[in-house]
């Protein structure tokens, strides 16, 4: 099981507790490693895309029901930002599409998104709904849980519209 479902599994039983995020303001950067991702392909523009340039707090702040937003992750490779239960997360790493997720991770309950980067899908992971894209060498994961809209798959969809036009 890579980190980042480890660490969407994390983050699904803390919101459940009710707990808030934490403030780590480490900068790491790394290579491709997590579900579907493979290191091929990268595009020379969008590999040194950093998480939270690609989600801004403006973005999150009307999901989270706050205004300007801090992060409370940030890193080249994850933007976390929460209020209380609420959470609106990205995490971004050299990737291209591996077709084997869709049974290995997803277990055949995704959605493909047409038209949105090289390769899409949306999943819902418990409480948080995710869209997964694979754009221009790049794997980026959205996550909304637990936010002030009632479809978080949706909601994760439009952030990802939203980053994958700033790769």
């Amino acid at each position: 099981m890579s980190m980042r479902w480890v660490a969407a599994a994390t983050i699904a039983v803390a919101l459940a507790a009710g707990a808030s995020g934490c403030g780590d303001s480490s900068d790491t950067a790394g290579t491709g490693s997590g579900a579907g991702a493979s290191t091929a392909g990268k595009d020379s523009k969008a590999k040194g895309a950093k998480a939270c340039d690609l989600l801004k707090p403006a973005d999150a702040a009307g999901l989270l029901g706050v205004d300007s937003p801090k992060p409370s992750k940030q890193t080249n490779k994850e933007c976390v930002y929460t209020s209380g239960t609420k959470l609106v997360q990205i995490a971004v790493e050299p990737g291209t599409f591996d077709p084997s997720i869709l049974e290995s991770v997803f277990r055949g309950r995704a959605v493909k998104v047409e038209g949105l980067g090289d390769v899409a899908y949306t999943f819902q992971n418990q409480a948080i709904g995710q869209t997964h894209v694979w754009a221009k060498g790049q794997y980026l994961t959205l996550s909304v849980g637990a936010t002030t809209v009632d479809d978080t798959v949706a909601a994760s969809k439009q952030l990802a519209e939203t980053a994958v036009g700033r790769l």
